[in-house]
């Protein structure tokens, strides 16, 4: 079921439906994972009370996936989706993490283009810390910023500056092409 959920990404044609084509990685877990699959123009929306998504000002029936198999996340470029998630996103780990094996169902793995995986993990991305050792003077500033900033915000009423989301990429990498291999 996740493979053909997954598939259905993978072979829509870009203007006919969501498709993988026109998304993009978006995460980074350090060391652990990269997540993928945001569709542009992909978003969730209430029609009758209920989630649904919309692509494009058409309602897209996409339904959650309750999948269990046996398969662990034992190794690295193993691909990946949530249990219960309807969307798209999917996760392609970078090390063994048991911790996706009670959330996440293994369905398949990456056979060809590790490269481009390796590209995408050396982009920078939101850490929510300081890249200076710890305790050193540049540390020390750049928590001091962070923390005058912060009660700016808190002051002004401004609720941007407490999301930090922590592993965002800092740079947009889209899938412009995709298809079965």
């Amino acid at each position: 079921m996740t493979v053909q959920h997954f598939l259905k990404f993978v072979t829509a044609s870009y203007g006919e439906g969501p498709a993988y084509s026109s998304g993009m990685f978006y995460r980074h877990e350090a060391g652990r994972w990269i997540e993928g699959g945001r569709i542009n123009g992909l978003s969730t929306t209430q029609v009758a009370g209920q989630e649904t998504f919309q692509w494009n000002g058409r309602v897209v029936p996409l339904v959650p996936i309750l999948e269990t198999n046996s398969l662990r996340h034992d190794r690295k470029l193993l691909l990946s989706h949530r249990k219960f998630n309807p969307g798209p996103e999917f996760d392609i780990t970078l090390s063994p993490t048991p911790e996706l094996d009670a959330s996440n169902t293994v369905f398949g793995e990456v056979i060809a283009g590790e490269e481009y995986v390796q590209e995408i993990v050396k982009l920078p991305f939101v850490t929510g810390k300081s890249l200076d050792p710890e305790g050193s003077p540049a540390d020390s500033w750049w928590k001091a910023q962070r923390e005058f900033f912060r009660n700016v915000a808190k002051v002004s009423g401004d609720t941007r500056v407490t999301n930090t989301f922590p592993g965002k990429l800092l740079r947009r990498v889209e899938i412009t092409k995709c298809g079965l291999v």
